[in-house]
């Protein structure tokens, strides 16, 4: 099993690769991330899901990780190392709200100094769960 520090470093560390973002220019013309975009990228919370748990949140690009773990998945759809920290829905939240907003990531590599902000806040925040 995976610590929270762990995920929310992995998260950083994969994330870091624009080529990793998962996202589309919707009719707005606005970003918007995916869990599973239509070229197999994942978002933060979309990684850590099984193939049957990609397929069940397809169907919910608008609702929050927290929101999915509440009405649609169950411990199952997560893969087996991230399964102790199910039930933790503010940190699947905070993940992936650190994932979501542009303003956390430099365009071409790594955290924003924003982002560096966010990511100190979330593992103090977690650091003892």
């Amino acid at each position: 099993m995976k610590t929270l520090i762990e995920i929310i470093d992995e998260t950083v560390e994969f994330y870091s690769n624009p080529e990793n973002r998962s996202f589309i220019i919707n009719d707005r013309g606005n970003i918007e991330c995916l869990y599973k975009g239509p070229d197999g990228k994942t978002c933060a919370f979309g990684r850590i899901l099984t193939k049957v748990g990609l397929g069940k949140v397809s169907y919910f690009e608008n609702k929050t990780a927290g929101n999915l773990i509440r009405g649609v998945l169950d411990i199952n759809d997560m893969k087996e190392e991230y399964k102790e920290h199910f039930d933790n829905i503010d940190f699947w939240d905070d993940l992936q709200a650190l994932h979501d907003k542009s303003i956390h990531w430099n365009e071409s590599y790594g955290l924003s100094e924003e982002g560096k902000v966010k990511v100190n806040f979330l593992k103090e925040m977690y650091k003892l769960k």
